[in-house]
């Protein structure tokens, strides 16, 4: 039996404060809440500071997750203060500093696109992001047998072939850009956190995906991105935004079905069934262009 700090370590929780012991002295291990990929854990050591080990799992290869990219990421943001620093890169994980403070409970977009462009600013990641590719990847991780496979296929043949050229244009994008995702501290500010989708990519896909997740218009959001940094080709973005908004529900729609195969939890099976149906009729009316 392990127990650290008068709690009973799971086999796996165990395992982690065995690994870093060369590096670490862990005197407590805490579950974090939240998160279909990640499953990470808040330790601290014997000076009471903390940090969260965010494992390489099942659930992250299936999901084409790669904390050596993670890792690259976390590096630049960190040094342009705009995240907490990775520490130790290991095979089975990556363990990053504790950031402290709340996650925001108003949604100010202005400000939020103001910090989205400071990343946008940030060097290149040397890993690029390409939708179709991720959307294969996802693809060809979801089993057969699923009741919805047949519907599932037809949706991805058909993304699969959406005109992507884009805006041109590479920056340092996050991709899951939500108040989830977001911590407000006292010294530094909004923080970002988790950064295993991050890449190189294209703006607008970053913008639409910032969207999706805080349920913002598109269009709109599209229009003060381009005002406040002083964008001249919101006419070209606004043409790419209908299917932008089609890859990213795509993408999200085999997030969900991976995650409800993972796991089996009925949240993710009723967006996957949403996001299904209502992919199959905007597909159907033809509002993709080829």
């Amino acid at each position: 039996m392990n127990v650290t700090n008068g709690n009973t370590l799971s086999h796996d929780e165990a395992a982690v404060v065995e690994l870093l012991r060369p590096y670490l002295s862990i005197r407590d291990v805490q579950p974090l809440a939240g998160g279909l990929t990640n499953r990470c854990l808040k330790l601290t050591d014997e000076h009471g500071k903390h940090y969260v080990w965010r494992p390489q799992s099942r659930a992250s290869d299936l999901f084409n997750i790669d904390r050596n990219r993670e890792y690259e990421c976390l590096t630049i943001a960190s040094k342009h203060k705009l995240t907490s620093k990775p520490l130790i890169n290991h095979e089975q994980g990556l363990l990053v500093e504790w950031i402290e403070g709340s996650q925001p409970t108003q949604l100010d977009v202005e400000r939020l696109l103001k910090l989205l462009h400071r990343l946008h600013q940030l060097p290149l990641p040397r890993q690029q992001f390409h939708p179709a590719k991720q959307g294969r990847d996802y693809f060809s991780n979801l089993s057969p047998e699923s009741e919805r496979f047949s519907r599932l296929k037809c949706v991805h043949d058909q993304c699969q072939q959406i005109n992507c050229m884009g805006t041109g244009q590479r920056v340092f994008c996050h991709f899951d850009f939500g108040l989830y995702n977001l911590i407000e501290t006292p010294e530094n500010g909004l923080q970002i956190i988790d950064f295993e989708y991050a890449a190189a990519g294209d703006p607008l896909l970053d913008i639409v995906f910032f969207c999706r997740a805080n349920e913002l218009d598109v269009m709109r959001v599209m229009n003060d991105y381009c005002e406040l940094n002083n964008q001249r080709e919101h006419e070209k973005w606004a043409g790419l935004v209908p299917n932008y908004e089609l890859l990213s529900d795509y993408l999200s729609l085999l997030w969900f079905e991976l995650g409800y195969q993972l796991y089996g939890l009925p949240i993710y099976e009723d967006n996957a069934k949403m996001i299904l149906t209502e992919l199959e009729g905007r597909l159907c009316m033809g509002k993709a262009a080829y």
